[in-house]
């Protein structure tokens, strides 16, 4: 098992770079196994930043993106069911951001309302703010 970086996924996503792309496709192909390429929640979200900030792509896409590495055989990803109820937090109220919802979730699968001073995530029940 291996574990990669927000930028091997960009690169993969984005064929921005034609050659670290083939890099990165021999790496996948080498560890095709299942659950052989672990993925940190962080590296979502970084890569989150990164697609919608740096490369400008609608939320929806990142989203499509990351329930196709969810459901990919050869990814395992942090917190999975985390993530999932994240994305489909975000895709039910456009107002949420990925980040908020991941934090929101970490907390709500413990039982726990996170509380904020984020003011645009009033009205969702698993956050309290201040």
């Amino acid at each position: 098992m291996i574990a990669i970086d927000t930028n091997i996924l960009v690169r993969f996503l984005t064929k921005d770079d034609k050659e670290q792309f083939i890099k990165v496709e021999h790496l996948f192909r080498q560890h095709s196994g299942a659950g052989e390429i672990f993925i940190a929640a962080l590296v979502l979200l970084e890569m989150n930043w990164v697609l919608t900030s740096l490369y400008d792509w609608e939320p929806s896409r990142f989203y499509d993106a990351v329930e196709d590495i969810l459901s990919c055989y050869s990814f395992m990803v942090e917190n999975d069911v985390k993530v999932r109820n994240a994305i489909a937090a975000c895709r039910a109220n456009g107002k949420l951001d990925f980040s908020d919802a991941l934090i929101g979730y970490a907390g709500a699968h413990r039982g726990l309302t996170t509380y904020t001073f984020d003011k645009k995530l009033r009205g969702f029940s698993i956050f309290h703010v201040l």
